[in-house]
């Protein structure tokens, strides 16, 4: 009896610690497995990063190539006395984009134009977002924003009324339940009255009135349409 008693207890301690291996193999493969799911992630990300390095690399590159051909193309003329065809002369020192020569693709339009609004470049902001309209204007990459920023860019160099109109009509037309309508409406009345046509800019105040009167943009109306009225009044 004590014999086989003496067995189960070597069976139990055999089985006891065969399962402590198993618990401890376990443990140490959840390790290795956790190690390989954080170098992954780590991994992942330095990829994600590499690859947009390499996008603003190539982006890069393709600027540099192209205005390296600009400038050979410009020696050549220079040596021969004769242009180019295929490279156009420039139009004259305020075109900031001169897309004959560069031939930007849209997102670097947008891109540019984008970061010269944040800069508050505005002329040069107006310029790549007009280019990006005129040039490309059947292309699905343009957005409402895209004809906002071109509108509100134009009105803030103080030199393209008319950019200003068409790129916030095209927005509106386009998009006519765009939640930037308001805002557009908005800086048309704001050239409107900039350009001193009080009939256009009284057109868009009386929408306004009529359907947005709760709104921040009512508030700018009206305020200049209080001081056009005082001015009338005086």
């Amino acid at each position: 009896m004590k014999q086989i008693v003496n067995i189960n207890l070597f069976v139990m301690i055999g089985l006891l610690c065969s399962s402590c291996n198993l618990m401890d193999r376990v443990e140490q493969k959840a390790t290795e497995i956790n190690n390989y799911e954080v170098k992954a992630l780590h991994f992942a990300k330095e990829n994600t990063k590499l690859k947009i390095k390499i996008s603003q690399l190539r982006h890069e590159l393709e600027t540099l190539l192209t205005q390296n051909e600009y400038l050979h193309s410009k020696i050549n003329r220079k040596n021969t006395g004769r242009s180019i065809a295929s490279i156009p002369s420039i139009r004259n020192d305020k075109d900031l984009v001169q897309f004959e020569v560069y031939r930007w693709s849209p997102k670097q339009l947008s891109v540019i134009g984008d970061k010269s609004f944040k800069e508050k470049q505005y002329e040069k902001s107006a310029q790549f977002y007009r280019s990006l309209l005129i040039n490309y204007s059947d292309n699905s990459f343009l957005t409402e924003k895209d004809y906002l920023r071109a509108g509100i860019a134009a009105y803030e160099s103080g030199s393209h009324p008319d950019w200003v109109i068409d790129s916030l009509n095209k927005l509106i037309t386009e998009y006519p339940a765009s939640i930037y309508y308001r805002n557009a409406r908005l800086w048309i009345g704001l050239t409107k009255l900039q350009s001193g046509d009080n009939e256009g800019f009284f057109a868009v105040v009386n929408e306004f009135r009529d359907k947005y009167q709760n709104t921040k943009e009512w508030e700018i109306l009206s305020g200049h349409y209080e001081s056009i009225l005082q001015r009338y009044n005086n």
